[in-house]
């Protein structure tokens, strides 16, 4: 029991050392593409994606999507669509960590908007004085997959911890590496050329 709360303990200090918390006035804003183009549902060149990370607030919107279905709307339900922003973590040392982030949300009228904020999740996501640097930052969205069992987050779902919901969070690859959906892929960071 104290060996499993000292683990409990040191997953949440490892989580404080998130590359968005000591990045306060960085922005980031980036293009969502899909790279299949058998998909009927995000179609390239009229459907659109963004992502944008300013600090600890996160946002992914994908619109003018075709076909979809709306969703329930209830958090953790099993028919969100999931989305994973991954990336290395140094923290003094070079590659400390890949972080995996993962958000959930509903489809309504053919747009996905998705909007988390890490600091409101959990206190210990922020003023931890500790600079920190990510790279190699991937974003990919997939289909719903209700088979997907979600990680034991570092820094969601436990008690006290403020988490908006068990379903969303973070988990570092020091922890262990988490399943990711197998669903297939509806967005993606990248950049497309229309004709």
């Amino acid at each position: 029991m104290r060996i499993s709360a000292i683990l409990s303990a040191a997953a949440l200090v490892a989580a404080s050392f998130l590359p968005t918390a000591a990045f306060a006035k960085d922005k980031m804003i980036y293009s969502m593409v899909n790279v299949n183009p058998l998909d009927a549902n995000f179609v390239q060149c009229k459907s659109q994606g963004l992502a944008k990370i300013v600090g600890t607030k996160m946002q992914i919107q994908l619109k003018k999507m075709q076909g979809l279905s709306d969703t329930d709307g209830i958090p953790c339900s099993g028919d969100e669509y999931i989305c994973v922003i991954t990336s290395e973590v140094s923290l003094g040392i070079p590659n400390f960590a890949t972080s995996y982030t993962f958000f959930q949300g509903d489809v309504k009228k053919g747009s996905l908007k998705i909007k988390h904020d890490l600091c409101k999740e959990n206190a210990t996501l922020c003023g931890t004085g500790v600079a920190s640097t990510t790279t190699g930052l991937t974003i990919q969205c997939h289909y719903p997959d209700p088979t997907w069992v979600q990680p034991a987050f570092n820094a969601s779902g436990a008690p006290g911890s403020g988490a908006v919901n068990t379903c969303e969070g973070v988990q570092l690859s020091a922890f262990g590496v988490p399943t990711l959906p197998s669903t297939p892929v509806i967005a993606q960071l990248g950049l497309s050329q229309c004709p």
